[in-house]
């Protein structure tokens, strides 16, 4: 169910996919960050902040 009152901006969001990537990058080399280039970047650029409204 859509919750409005934890909604998170497309700003924030960028910032938690890159900061948890680089720390499962980090953490287990097995799951490179930039071996998923082009999977990191549909996530990234999906922006559903027009939804909110």
């Amino acid at each position: 169910m859509f919750k409005p009152e934890s909604w998170q901006s497309h700003d924030e969001y960028r910032t938690i996919v890159a900061t948890i990537g680089h720390r499962l990058s980090r953490n287990n080399p097995k799951y490179s960050f930039n071996e998923y280039d082009e999977e990191r970047q549909k996530l990234l650029n999906l922006n559903l902040d027009p939804l909110l409204d």
